[in-house]
């Protein structure tokens, strides 16, 4: 009897799930999409430099020291907000205002993806609206990266 209640108790979670997850708005699932692209972007390029000075992370450093950096940033192109080319390990002070100019991103952006990408980026200024499920799907696909990249290291 105490098996059928524990099954009976799955079922009911599972089902709570899902009526929790279709009630998601956009803005909610854009975040939590966003929060596994950036933590894959940094497991990526873990190891290498930052992208706008080239030097190491300080990984010691309370709160972490390393951002997810878009090279063209979210308010100005949010279509490109999770593409991989646009994306890179970046220290925080270079990310933050006053941080890294444009000059210098772009520079260690072109050493890294090359010059034809990143003029690619910089011409692509196409108007995006996510759907419910394309964000779900790029959620759920950079967390099954994540997770295969860490199991590959």
């Amino acid at each position: 009897m105490q098996t059928s209640s524990k099954a009976e108790a799955k079922v009911g979670r599972a089902e709570f799930r899902r009526r929790k997850e279709a009630v998601k708005r956009l803005p909610e699932l854009i975040a939590e999409a966003q929060e596994a692209f950036n933590a894959y972007i940094r497991a990526r390029d873990l190891g290498l430099p930052c992208i706008c000075c080239s030097q190491p992370f300080e990984p010691m450093k309370p709160g972490g020291s390393v951002d997810a950096g878009h090279f063209r940033s979210r308010s100005t192109a949010g279509h490109l907000r999770f593409n991989e080319d646009n994306v890179f390990a970046q220290r925080k002070n270079c990310n933050r205002p006053g941080g890294t100019t444009y000059g210098a991103f772009r520079q260690g952006v072109v050493a890294r993806i090359g010059e034809a990408r990143v003029l690619a980026l910089e011409t692509d200024n196409r108007v995006r609206k996510w759907t419910h499920d394309e964000v779900r799907g790029i959620r759920d696909e950079y967390r099954q990266k994540l997770k295969e990249l860490e199991a590959s290291r």
